[in-house]
C-alpha cells in the first residue's frame, strides 16, 4: 500500500467516523466524502503529478 493511499484511507475513515457521531443526514455524509475525497486526490496531484500509474 503506497503511503499516498493509506493517507487516503485514513482520512475516509475518519470523515466517516466523524458522521456517524455528528448524526447528518445520508445525503449530507456523501456531499462530505465526495469533495473530501476530491481535495485529497487534487493535492495528491498536485504533488505527485502521474505517482501512481
Amino acid at each position: 500500500m503506497t503511503k499516498a493511499r493509506k493517507t487516503r484511507m485514513t482520512a475516509m475513515g475518519i470523515l466517516i467516523k466523524d458522521r456517524a457521531k455528528a448524526d447528518v443526514t445520508s445525503d449530507e455524509a456523501r456531499n462530505t466524502l465526495k469533495s473530501a475525497a476530491l481535495a485529497i486526490l487534487a493535492a495528491e496531484n498536485t504533488k505527485a503529478p502521474a505517482a501512481e500509474s
